[in-house]
Parts: structure tokens; C-alpha cells; sequence
């Protein structure tokens, strides 16, 4: 595939506008495979990982984005971002509470032939539910407010 090829392709579906909250959905291979590597759950089919992307940036959340590190070579991707978002609908049997809540993640692409085939996802679902769910801070993970930007 190439480096160049691989770039254009990661740049354009994180550089996604408002409407796909992020995420540039013609990127994604008709077969694309995601793996939410926290639960093991998997995402066969550019349908269902739509389903996903769905749940976590306009159903259960209204979310986007916040790229901290983007690492490419040949035929894969690294992207390091902070999952920022506000709690609007069901999560994990958590009804919506209002809260920000923001958690660092992890996703590793691959792209063949200038198309996302797969994507494994490390995103912690226990410290975004706890997020959720928790009254007060903890005094071992430093305060951190989303932005209302977009």
C-alpha cells in the first residue's frame, strides 16, 4: 500500500466532520473487522462497526475525539486520543447521567488498499462505566474537564 497511502487514509477518517462525529465512514472497508480489545468484542462488517462508532459518539454519548499521537507506517496506524464525551444515552446498563467523562485510548488501524480492514480498539469500558457512575474524583486519577469545543 505505502506510507503516503496509508496517511491520506488515517488523516481522513479522523479528520471526519461534525456530522460523523469524527470519523469519516467512507474510510472503512465493506469487511472491516473492529475489536474493542477491552471486552473482546467484535465488529464484523462495515454495518455493524457503524453500530459501534453509533453507540459511543451519538447514541450512548455525544463524543468526539481528542488526537494526541498519530503513528503510521506501511499498512497500519497507531492513534493515540482521549475519548471525550458527554453521557446522553444507555451505556453498559447506565442510564444517561449528563456527565463528561474523558478516557485515554488506544486504536490500531490496518488499511489495505486505501480502506480501514480493521481496527483494534483499547479503550478501558470499567474506567469510562466508573466514570459514569461515580460521584467524586479519585485521588489517584488527575481532574480532567472535556472541552466544548469541536
Amino acid at each position: 500500500m505505502g506510507y503516503e497511502a496509508t496517511r491520506e487514509t488515517i488523516m481522513a477518517y479522523t479528520r471526519g466532520g461534525h456530522e460523523t462525529h469524527g470519523h469519516d465512514r467512507d474510510m472503512l472497508a465493506d469487511d472491516a473487522v473492529f475489536t474493542l480489545m477491552s471486552t473482546g468484542k467484535t465488529f464484523q462488517g462495515r454495518a455493524e462497526v457503524e453500530v459501534l462508532l453509533d453507540l459511543f459518539y451519538r447514541q450512548a454519548f455525544e463524543a468526539r475525539d481528542e488526537i494526541q499521537t498519530v503513528i503510521i507506517d506501511e499498512d497500519h496506524a497507531v492513534v493515540e486520543a482521549l475519548f471525550a464525551a458527554k453521557h446522553i444515552g444507555e451505556f453498559d446498563g447506565v442510564a444517561a447521567t449528563g456527565k463528561q467523562a474523558v478516557v485515554p485510548y488506544c486504536a490500531v488501524y490496518t488499511v489495505e488498499g486505501a480502506k480501514i480492514s480493521s481496527g483494534h480498539l483499547y479503550l478501558d469500558v470499567d474506567l469510562l462505566r466508573d466514570q459514569l457512575v461515580s460521584a467524586k474524583q479519585s485521588a489517584l486519577k488527575p481532574e480532567r474537564k472535556a472541552s466544548t469545543t469541536h
